[in-house]
């Protein structure tokens, strides 16, 4: 029971909300352990390394993406088994400047942003 404030006694009420509440259903994110990424190293140089691991086989892209959204390179795409798996990113042909390396699976994706230096 509730209390009230000026005089230390119970008190009920009627509560009113402005809008109802509502329920949506969506699918679940999935587990943090069905896929791990990482661009190492980080900040590059030369070249760098994009690693992943999968927890259940199926068809992967990864891709380098510039600061403005676009892509400018396809590291894999596939169908991969799996365990660990990793993709070589040339760093000669970007720019010095910040990249986002996107993984998508058909059950998940992940995001790593990585820094190309000279």
């Amino acid at each position: 029971a509730a209390v009230s404030a000026a005089a230390g006694r119970p008190y009920a009420g009627v509560y009113r909300t402005v809008s109802p509440f509502v329920a949506v259903a969506s699918a679940p994110e999935p587990e943090a352990a069905d896929l791990a990424f990482t661009v190492e190293p980080n900040p590059a140089t030369g070249s760098a390394a994009a690693r992943w691991r999968m927890r259940s086989a199926g068809v992967v892209r990864v891709a380098v993406f510039d600061a403005r959204g676009r892509e400018v390179l396809v590291l894999a795409e596939g169908h991969r088994q799996p365990g660990v798996h990793s993709a070589e990113v040339d760093t000669s042909a970007l720019a010095p400047g910040s990249y986002l390396v996107r993984l998508t699976t058909g059950q998940a994706s992940a995001t790593q942003r990585f820094t190309v230096v000279r």
